[in-house]
């Protein structure tokens, strides 16, 4: 595993070579988040992975959590109190944590909050679990509710339902 102190260089906007989860983490650094927590599957493992390896040294709290709900739970609390946190999970996870996660849509928190739903939008639509549809209606409600969603998640949104 490379040396991942790379991503507590005090150098905000400093170009970097890393892996898109690394980058992830790197940006979680630069916005002051306080808290991770995770329930970890692949493709988000590395988020967690590598904010764990720094977290001591970076001042902030990770957990990995016992499911997707707890890890929800967990950020919410913490959001909700002003602390900046972030939630990583696979797409499957989403599902699992999606009851709190429609509620937080109308409570809101206090500080800021991301949820990362990592998943494949190219799997065999005919697969149970394929995300291509639940990252879609996930983020067609939570636009909906005003809930903030990323460009990104809006643009896939848009890209999936033309399919």
């Amino acid at each position: 595993m490379p040396d991942l102190r790379v991503l507590l260089l005090d150098s905000s906007g400093k170009h970097m070579l890393l892996l898109g989860n690394e980058a992830i983490a790197r940006g979680a650094l630069e916005a002051g988040i306080g808290m991770v927590t995770t329930y970890p599957g692949t493709p988000a493992s590395e988020i967690s992975d590598s904010i764990s390896a720094i977290a001591l040294d970076a001042g902030l709290y990770m957990e990995y959590s016992i499911n997707e709900i707890v890890a929800v739970e967990v950020a919410a609390g913490a959001a909700n109190c002003g602390i900046r946190a972030l939630t990583a999970m696979k797409h499957v996870g989403l599902n699992v944590a999606a009851d709190l996660v429609m509620t937080l849509a109308y409570a809101g928190v206090r500080g800021g909050y991301v949820i990362v739903t990592a998943d494949d939008p190219e799997c065999d639509r005919r697969k149970v679990t394929c995300p291509r549809n639940d990252t879609l209606l996930t983020s067609i409600c939570d636009q909906r509710r005003n809930f903030p969603t990323s460009g990104a998640a809006a643009a896939v949104s848009g890209l999936l339902w033309e399919h």
